[in-house]
């Protein structure tokens, strides 16, 4: 962090699919902590502006929702990390088994819906409701607070003629 810049100086950071302004407050403020940690965040692809908040800022929280609510990325959670588990327990030990480890992790799941689960993930798709049922219980929600706020949508480029 630049703790050296001047009062109301804009320090841009590269961050990947993204360019973030920090507000660089003099150093040792009542408010250099907020100032270094809340930033402005000018999307690369389109040029839109988005606003991240201190708390977000600081826990890097942000960025999943960014990725998956802004610029419609898939984002890696713990129900892919389920269902690489299921399928490689069925694959390796057949279908009940992976019943039986679903249900470890899942216990809100019936038997009946269990074997529905790793019977779909050993086929190609676990059925829809039921994955919803692993969301519920394994992603936790964003807290609001510390989601990205639109302050102006960009606009995609042209593609070239």
């Amino acid at each position: 962090m630049d703790t050296t810049a001047g009062a109301g100086r804009v320090v841009p950071r590269h961050h990947g699919i993204l360019w973030r302004a920090v507000m660089a407050g003099p150093p040792h403020s009542a408010n250099s902590l907020v100032d270094d940690y809340a930033s402005t965040v000018v999307d690369r692809g389109d040029g839109g502006l988005h606003m991240i908040g201190a708390a977000s800022s600081m826990t890097g929280e942000w960025e999943a929702d960014y990725r998956v609510r802004i610029r419609g990325l898939p984002v890696h959670t713990a129900v892919d990390d389920l269902h690489h588990a299921i399928r490689e327990a069925a694959a390796a030990y057949g279908c009940l088994h992976a019943a039986r480890t679903l249900r470890q992790k899942l216990p809100a799941l019936s038997p009946a819906q269990a074997i529905e689960y790793a019977q779909g993930l050993a086929d190609g798709e676990a059925p829809a409701h039921l994955v919803a049922v692993a969301t519920e219980e394994l992603v936790k929600p964003l807290n609001p607070v510390r989601a990205v706020e639109t302050v102006r949508h960009g606009t995609p480029p042209s593609p070239p003629d």
